[in-house]
């Protein structure tokens, strides 16, 4: 096939270009002169969704493709770019086709066709690139459905504005919102004084069915329950409970939506659209229906004022009292400024946010009406869109009486009858109840997660409790076997120290562990977990590793990526039962504003990914979402449920982000992101022989009394002398009394009075030959440098009595009191 096409039957370029082929990213078809498929590449075989052997043979312009042009009618044969190609001789660029997948889903295609020829003038073939664009696609059809709501309201306003009937602007609003939302059916019903709703407009319905009156009770409609709320009232009935199906609308229709249409006094009626389909309508649906209803009402009230008035000057006041009407029933603040920013126009709904009446704004400027940061920051996106003629969206915050509230605005362009520009019209939208609930609900999420989290703790330590007063009572009691103490005592210690791990993880999740971080190699660090990773996952997982030579350092503890890495690799291990395939990649990575739009809480910058993948059976949705939650397990009693809750409190404290990516039976991808460091990275320092005992004079502050005895007797029996005090005020008293003759100081972290980090400097600064060592239980009491790294020599409980003759005989044989 590229022998033909090279003309040359042992062309070595053909294996290259084979070779090339298969290995683009981009989908590619390689075409005859009757546009019939010769070969495909792995990529168009993902993107189509069918396999090769379905694809070779096939027309470009096959039926079954059921092929699109990019506004979604029929795309006929002549069109293709392919055969458009081979007809001109000549490349097609950016031709957007829809075509179906097997699965018969929809997908959207970029596609480049470029005609190959072979020793004569007439095409031989066509090589068509293309890749998938379908997100994109939905986000725009997104976009061009809010978009077309705005111009079908924009419509009914100005079709009202010019004088049309009542009748008509709601035969037309019906028309509008069946095509836009989707509906078969859409009707305007009047409240008449009996009580009834009748029709005053409709589509898709027959004459007989619009002679239907329906009942307005609160439980006796849709329509009735939309009139009771006086809200936008959606409908699925397949499930409605709160009102009766009418039966001009059960057995026909699935889904509707209703809103209803203000009138002088009162409610004038009712605007709805239905459909036999279940329609899922979304906030905008419902922002559009409650516009158009707010559009007929605004008519409704105008046509009652133009029945008091004739002549041409009220009816000009009437269009005036209009657009005013339904400026503001919009329920946005509106103002429009000329080109030098002088206020023009105001709706009432603006001069509350400024805090002037609509009188004294008119005519005035920002600078005459605000404080002068306010007002400079106005001029400044008022020019802006003066000078570029572009619209501008922002968020902002109110000031004077609208303080503390938040909006958006839009601002716009606005031009005269002659087409030059007059100034700009700008569109606030009161956002703060919307953010308030979103708030109320993360708060609500974040309480729901503390109570599992404490149910957790209770649950865990509650058991390791028993294990240890059970353990004790015997051992008080005198029961069980003779020789049975020692191994009594094992279980206690180790309960103790599945506790004290209990509350490694929690500090982790927390981020309130303490780190130690060094420059390190993340490729390194992979490296020589190699041999251990492999054991932990067993035989039947295959393990790939793929570390990029170019990814940079990461400034991070050891020994908790080390942690993070185990943990997601254990992880994994539970996920493919049957075996599978596990990767751990790198690579150096930009996270940029954009790319993080969705992610409010990372920042941008540089980063080194660490990505871990496996071939599992993957999570659903809901799972997903609570992947990283402290105690959530899906393993039942063979999960603690703070494996990845841990890795995301090491990963967030060492400054990094980690997402999760997963699919029921896809498998799943945790995504690592470390902040990149233009730094050489630490050399590991040499271990050096420690001795545990000594016989130098320590003081020891500790405020818990069980605690500084048991420490007190420990570093005597290593031969220390140690003298002890309750707290920092008795320490530094017997300092002084003593003239600081001693060699060590230990304190407590977190003390009543003085804490240890106060106590330590001022240790320090009277008698700097004295070294500290600082302990605590809680990582949060222990100071630490602005960048995390620990200012004095620090030793976190629990620890044993080895430990703690280790890290003692380090800091007597330091060279300072600080710096660890």
């Amino acid at each position: 096939m590229f022998r033909f096409l090279l003309n040359s039957a042992a062309s070595p370029d053909a294996a290259i270009a084979e070779e090339l082929f298969d290995s683009l990213p981009l989908g590619v078809a390689l075409q005859d002169a009757d546009g019939r498929i010769l070969a495909v590449n792995p990529a168009a075989v993902h993107i189509l969704g069918v396999p090769r052997e379905d694809l070779v043979g096939r027309l470009t312009y096959d039926p079954s493709w059921h092929a699109q042009r990019a506004d979604g009618s029929p795309c006929p044969d002549e069109e293709h770019s392919a055969l458009v190609a081979l007809r001109t001789g000549k490349p097609v660029t950016g031709f957007i086709l829809g075509v179906h997948s097997k699965a018969d889903e929809q997908r959207w295609l970029r596609v480049t066709s470029v005609p190959v020829f072979s020793g004569r003038n007439d095409p031989a073939g066509v090589y068509s690139f293309f890749e998938d664009v379908t997100e994109g696609r939905l986000a725009e059809r997104a976009l061009a459905s809010r978009i077309r709501q705005q111009q079908v309201v924009v419509e009914l306003q100005r079709l009202a504005l010019t004088g049309a009937s009542q009748a008509a602007l709601s035969t037309r609003a019906c028309e509008l919102c069946a095509e836009v939302l989707h509906a078969e059916t859409a009707g305007v019903l009047v409240l008449e004084p009996d009580g009834l709703l009748h029709f005053e407009a409709g589509c898709g319905w027959s004459s007989e069915e619009r002679s239907t009156t329906v009942p307005s009770g609160k439980e006796d409609s849709q329509s009735g329950y939309t009139l009771y709320t006086n809200d936008v009232v959606v409908a699925d009935f397949a499930t409605e409970t709160r009102f009766r199906v009418h039966p001009l609308l059960k057995d026909r229709v699935r889904s509707g939506i209703t809103a209803p249409i203000p009138g002088l006094s009162g409610p004038y009626g009712i605007l709805g659209i239905h459909s036999a389909a279940s329609l899922h309508f979304n906030d905008d649906d419902v922002d559009f229906m409650r516009a158009v209803a707010g559009v007929l009402g605004a008519s409704v009230r105008q046509a009652a004022a133009d029945a008091e008035r004739r002549g041409t000057a009220a009816q000009l006041e009437a269009a005036h009292a209009l657009t005013t009407a339904i400026i503001e029933s919009s329920g946005d603040a509106v103002f429009v400024n000329d080109v030098d920013g002088r206020y023009r126009f105001l709706n009432s709904a603006a001069a509350a946010q400024i805090g002037a009446p609509i009188e004294e704004a008119v005519g005035r400027t920002a600078a005459e009406l605000m404080p002068p940061a306010v007002a400079d920051e106005l001029n400044t996106v008022h020019r802006e869109v003066v000078n570029t003629g572009e619209r501008v969206v922002r968020q902002e915050e109110g000031w004077g009486a609208a303080g503390g509230r938040q909006f958006v605005v839009t601002r716009a362009p606005h031009h005269d009858a002659k087409g030059r520009l007059a100034g700009v019209i700008s569109f606030a939208r009161d956002v703060t109840e919307q953010r308030r609930l979103a708030e109320h609900l993360r708060q609500t999420q974040k309480l729901e997660s503390i109570g599992r989290l404490a149910g957790g703790i209770a649950h865990d330590f509650n058991n390791l409790m028993t294990i240890v007063l059970g353990y004790a009572d015997a051992l008080e009691s005198g029961g069980g076997p003779e020789g049975s103490a020692p191994g009594y005592i094992t279980e206690i210690k180790r309960a103790a120290e599945r506790a004290a791990l209990l509350t490694r993880q929690l500090l982790a999740f927390s981020r309130q562990q303490t780190l130690r971080p060094k420059v390190l190699d993340p490729n390194w660090v992979i490296a020589n977990m190699d041999r251990m990773l492999r054991r932990v996952i067993g035989e039947d997982i295959e393990l790939l590793t793929r570390l990029s030579p170019e990814a940079g350092h990461v400034r991070v503890d050891p020994s908790q990526l080390e942690q993070v890495l185990l943990n997601v690799v254990i992880n994994a291990r539970h996920a493919m039962p049957d075996g599978g395939s596990l990767s751990i990649e790198t690579a150096n990575v930009e996270l940029t504003a954009d790319l993080l739009k969705h992610q409010p809480d990372a920042r941008a910058g540089r980063y080194v990914l660490v990505s871990i993948s496996d071939t599992g059976c993957g999570m659903d949705r809901e799972t997903l979402a609570r992947a990283f939650e402290p105690f959530f397990t899906t393993k039942g009693s063979a999960g603690t449920g703070l494996g990845l809750a841990t890795v995301y409190g090491i990963v967030k404290q060492s400054g990094g982000e980690v997402w999760a990516y997963s699919e029921p039976g896809c498998g799943t991808s945790i995504n690592v992101y470390l902040p990149r460091v233009d730094l050489p990275a630490d050399t590991p320092a040499a271990d050096s022989p420690v001795r545990p005992s000594g016989a130098e004079r320590i003081l020891l502050v500790e405020d818990e009394a069980p605690v500084r005895q048991l420490l007190a007797r420990t570093l005597k029996r290593f031969g220390y002398d140690v003298t002890e005090a309750e707290d920092g005020r008795e320490a530094l008293a017997i300092l002084e009394d003593r003239k600081g003759a001693f060699a060590l100081l230990i304190t407590d972290a977190v003390m009543p009075y003085i804490g240890g980090r106060e106590l330590s400097e001022r240790v320090t600064r009277t008698w700097p030959d004295i070294r500290i060592l600082v302990i605590s239980g809680y990582a949060g009491g222990q100071e630490s440098d602005a960048d995390g790294a620990i200012s004095f020599l620090f030793l976190q409980k629990p620890f044993t009595a080895a430990a703690l003759a280790a890290k003692v005989r380090e800091a007597l044989d330091s060279p300072r009191a600080s710096g660890s």
